[in-house]
């Protein structure tokens, strides 16, 4: 789950319960809307969350693509990682992750090319699998999202 910016509070409302929109104001308290700018780093840590859980679609072994995704707008999409529910953490699996990440992170124009992002992927215990991920925006602000979770095959 990503740690809150100082002051605010993180929501979970939207499209499957990651997109959250909403977050409380700092000075007045009053719920707003997550401005997507570069200087706001909620709305850059919740592109990394959406980055992280969408999945795009798939190709079989000829390359030829099947399903839509999680986006049917833009079904090239997404690091995938809710896919791998389930599967046994191998490396190549873990660095499939990480490479997806990297090259979305790559594509998301607030995020800095230079330092370039940090991905960790891990199984710290049997059964889950924890995504970590550290980079800058262009502002050159440090975005850290920590520890991302999910259960896989044990």
């Amino acid at each position: 789950m990503a740690q809150p910016q100082t002051g605010s509070i993180e929501f979970s409302i939207g499209q499957g319960g990651y997109g959250g929109d909403l977050e409380q104001d700092p000075i007045t308290g009053d719920i707003k809307l997550v401005v997507d700018t570069v200087g706001n780093p909620a709305a850059t840590l919740q592109r990394i969350t959406r980055l992280i859980l969408t999945t795009p679609r798939a190709f079989d072994s000829n390359l030829v693509a099947y399903g839509s995704g999680d986006d049917p707008v833009n079904p090239d999409y997404g690091a995938g990682l809710g896919a791998s529910v389930g599967e046994n953490l191998t490396p190549r699996i873990e660095n499939a992750i990480a490479g997806a990440i990297k090259d979305g992170l790559a594509l998301d124009p607030y995020i800095a090319p230079s330092p370039l992002p940090t991905v960790s992927v891990a199984s710290p215990s049997r059964g889950t699998m924890i995504v970590s991920v550290t980079c800058s925006d262009v502002l050159g602000n440090q975005i850290v999202l920590a520890d991302v979770g999910l259960p896989i095959a044990s």
